[in-house]
This record gives structure tokens, C-alpha cells and sequence, in this order.
């Protein structure tokens, strides 16, 4: 096979290729698989507005990934948050919504 026909077999593959990819990275980050919540799953897990996520991502309180323009948080990251919220020295043990 020539270069120039393996370029134009790969430039006629590579759209499927990404597309394919694609998907199943928006699988894996669906609210299905729950290791990454969207902003808004994030903001009703913690009990706060989802402009409030956005302000502790842009602060660096909230660790989050970008991906196709959205961002993500890691559940995990959630549960470390609300932790630390229901456990602050400052705050009531009992006081509903956590605080971050």
C-alpha cells in the first residue's frame, strides 16, 4: 500500500474512529456510570445551585475535567466535599445540606 492511499484510507476512518470514541467516553461519564456527575448531578448531590459548583471549580475547591466543552466532577471528589463539610469544626453536625 502506497503512502498516499494509507492517507486517504486513515482521512476516511478517522471520523468514525473519533465518533466511536466519542460515545464511549460519553458513556463512561453518563449518569449510569457514576464516577463522573455533570454540574447539575454535583450541585443536587451536594444540595447547593449548580452556579456554586461552578465557582468552586473556577476557585480550585472543586476538582473537576472539561470534556467537549462540559464539566465533569468526579463522585468521589463529592464525597470527600460533603465529608469535610459534615465534619467541620464550624458547623453543626446535623445542619442539612452540606457546606463546602
Amino acid at each position: 500500500m502506497t503512502d498516499a492511499l494509507a492517507s486517504a484510507l486513515l482521512d476516511l476512518v478517522r471520523p468514525g474512529i473519533k465518533r466511536v470514541v466519542r460515545d464511549e467516553v460519553r458513556l463512561a461519564l453518563d449518569d449510569r456510570v457514576p464516577r463522573w456527575l455533570t454540574v447539575r448531578k454535583a450541585a443536587e448531590r451536594i444540595g447547593i445551585g449548580e452556579s456554586a459548583v461552578r465557582e468552586r471549580i473556577r476557585n480550585g475547591s472543586l476538582a473537576a475535567s472539561k470534556w467537549e466543552g462540559r464539566w465533569y466532577v468526579e463522585a468521589a471528589e463529592i464525597d470527600r466535599c460533603i465529608a469535610r463539610a459534615r465534619y467541620h469544626p464550624r458547623l453543626p453536625h446535623n445542619s442539612g445540606a452540606a457546606r463546602l
